[in-house]
């Protein structure tokens, strides 16, 4: 007897493109807003499996504006996550790798404190974050090195 796998579902994560408020000002005296940086291509996908899992791949190229002055800075925030659990409790251990910018929303300064990282990390390497079940990040941890954004900007 032979076992078939269900085929993964694969959808764009931004088909529409994006444009969203980085509350930062704690972090950094200033929001930022992150959109799509404009010429590079927007190809950021999710493949979805049967079993809950997930990988995140594809180019994502990210501009963000420091909302206060208006200065802009490009990123490259392409990733991959190879891996993303869903746990029984509905909480979510994601894996990533690459270059990831994490300010929206950014991680609650406990978890970056408790990790080494700056308070809105842009990370390069593997990283592991944990959200609750209402999509907080309770936990991070980086093999790899990390600037803080909001200094990117200076």
């Amino acid at each position: 007897m032979t076992a078939l796998a269900q085929k993964p579902t694969i959808s764009l994560l931004y088909p529409d493109g994006f444009s969203v408020l980085a509350p930062t000002a704690p972090f950094c005296g200033f929001d930022m807003i992150d959109t799509p940086e404009p010429g590079k291509p927007l190809l950021e996908k999710i493949i979805q499996f049967a079993n809950g899992g997930a990988i995140v791949s594809g180019p994502l190229f990210v501009q963000l504006k420091n909302a206060n002055t208006g200065q802009i800075i490009d990123l490259s925030s392409s990733g991959p996550a190879p891996s993303i659990t869903i746990e029984p409790d509905g909480s979510t251990v994601d894996i990533g790798g690459g270059l990831s910018i994490w300010n929206y929303p950014p991680p609650p300064l406990s978890v970056t404190q408790a990790a080494g990282l700056p308070p809105v990390p842009y990370t390069k390497g593997k990283v592991r974050i944990v959200f609750d079940a209402a999509g907080n990040i309770t936990s991070m941890s980086l093999q790899g090195t990390a600037e803080n954004v909001c200094s990117l900007f200076n």
